[in-house]
């Protein structure tokens, strides 16, 4: 029997210390659902904000010219009033949706308001999104991977479907949240997989997995809450949890002064924790060692450097013991240094044909537990254009 479920999640982040504060906007986001159905309806989202958000309109269009685009209500009202503190889900519309296809989503409002629930990603090939500060515009979608693409108020697509997803939640850091990975990933998976496959962002650029964010900063702020929090009451669920996290638990203190750096052991409980957790909700957790990372200090730091570089190898060494931690480190490394071609300029981040590689290993790892593939021994979809030698 079909029911309503989610065909795409990626969560818009708590961005109340550091406000959008913008006179006018036109938004326009591409969410691409991962199951098939013909009514639809928006996750619209002002958690975070402090008083009501008003959308004079709402349309949904199967192309970002959004011609034929149909008027999305709630209560029945063309103009949506997204109540503080709260997350809206709009009146259904009849609209016919095949799993891999993008939505396109327009979203005016011509009053000054101010938006602290923020989504963004980096890869623009299943999410992406752009705004104008000027209601009468329809924005063009950026595109490449090397700047960040953002958006607010809008998390996600419910459709009434009888489809039976493979649904993959994509979590932790920004590693996770640029959607390099995740977008990999799932494209291979859908290629292998007889099941139509959902996937759910719910990354947080600069989380870290033991602790909150700390509060020194503004911008630390908007880090969130760690995974592990994340995790104990998650708002979606899903079939594999793949955390990508770790990096910020060792870099963040160095930053902030409300931020201690955790032992080997600290950390590795907390991963042993964070299984637990996947568990209780009926998820196979999958996660990679931390990757190698850059800070760029000064020669005199050069101690600190290493010290972290230490610590990191140590956690990595009892982390790969568990049978659900990826090694990536051959993948994307050596000598301690992200490779040229998986490097995304910045030592801290995957490249294109960096997250290619380490989704290709998270595949393999699935694939094998789960046996997914069409053809075992075969792998579908590869994204050879992005640095990926079969």
């Amino acid at each position: 029997m079909p029911n309503w479920q989610w065909a795409v999640v990626s969560t818009c982040d708590n961005f109340a210390s550091l406000p959008f504060k913008l006179p006018q906007l036109s938004q326009l986001v591409k969410l691409t659902v991962g199951i098939s159905g013909s009514l639809i309806r928006l996750s619209l989202t002002n958690r975070y904000g402090d008083h009501n958000l008003v959308f004079e309109q709402v349309v949904v269009a199967d192309n970002p010219q959004m011609s034929n685009g149909q008027v999305v209500t709630a209560a029945q009202r063309s103009a949506i009033v997204v109540p503080a503190g709260e997350v809206l889900i709009t009146d259904p519309i009849a609209f016919k949706v095949t799993a891999g296809q993008p939505l396109y989503v327009r979203m005016v409002a011509s009053r000054p308001q101010k938006y602290a629930d923020f989504a963004s990603t980096y890869d623009p090939r299943m999410v992406n999104g752009t705004y104008s500060r000027m209601a009468r515009l329809l924005p063009p979608l950026p595109t490449g991977c090397g700047a960040r693409k953002g958006w607010f108020c809008l998390e996600g697509v419910q459709v009434f479907s009888s489809d039976q997803p493979l649904t993959v939640n994509v979590t932790g850091d920004s590693l996770a949240e640029m959607g390099l990975v995740a977008n990999s990933l799932v494209k291979q998976l859908r290629a292998a997989s007889d099941r139509p496959v959902v996937l759910i962002n719910t990354a947080i650029s600069g989380s870290r997995l033991l602790n909150d964010a700390p509060d020194d900063e503004p911008l630390f702020a908007t880090f969130g809450q760690s995974l592990l929090h994340r995790l104990a009451r998650p708002r979606w669920t899903a079939e594999i949890t793949v955390a990508l996290v770790g990096s910020n638990d060792l870099v963040l203190p160095l930053w902030s002064q409300a931020a201690f750096l955790p032992t080997v052991q600290q950390l590795v409980n907390g991963v042993d924790r964070l299984t637990k957790l996947a568990d209780q909700h009926g998820s196979h957790l999958l996660m990679t060692t931390i990757p190698p990372f850059d800070l760029h200090l000064p020669a005199k730091q050069a101690a600190v450097s290493q010290h972290l570089a230490e610590v990191r190898f140590c956690i990595n060494q009892q982390l790969v013991k568990r049978p659900f931690v990826v090694n990536v480190e051959p993948l994307v490394a050596t000598g301690g240094r992200l490779t040229p071609q998986a490097d995304f300029g910045d030592q801290l981040h995957y490249s294109p044909a960096g997250a290619n590689l380490v989704a290709t290993a998270l595949f393999h790892w699935i694939d094998d537990k789960m046996s997914i593939s069409h053809n075992r021994g075969t792998l579908k979809g590869a994204d050879n254009e992005e640095g990926r030698t079969l």
